[in-house]
């Protein structure tokens, strides 16, 4: 059975480890396009992978979790993850986020 987009996210994200703390300090400074919403700092401080799975999608429409995701991943030096949820989900790379 093929796996969704949602869980080849999750697993990126519990494959940070300890990198998980890091990431969501990161996510919480992106610079995202007006209009985009943005996970409050508290919901970040709670959320483990599996929460901020349901966050990144819930917040971000269509690609745009994903697009924010492995962003963040390069922005903290995991480029191997990003292009394997890359890979995992077929997504192409977008640059237009400032991180």
């Amino acid at each position: 059975m093929e796996e969704t987009v949602r869980a080849h996210l999750l697993r990126v994200l519990e494959d940070l480890g300890e990198e998980f703390q890091t990431f969501k300090s990161k996510l919480s400074e992106i610079q995202l396009q007006e209009g985009y919403g943005v996970i409050p700092w508290s919901t970040l401080q709670r959320a483990d992978p599996r929460n901020l799975t349901e966050e990144l999608f819930s917040c971000y429409k269509d690609d745009r979790g994903l697009e924010v995701t492995m962003k963040v991943l390069r922005a903290i030096n995991q480029p191997d993850l990003a292009e394997t949820l890359t890979k995992r989900t077929g997504s192409g790379k977008r640059q237009d986020l400032e991180v």
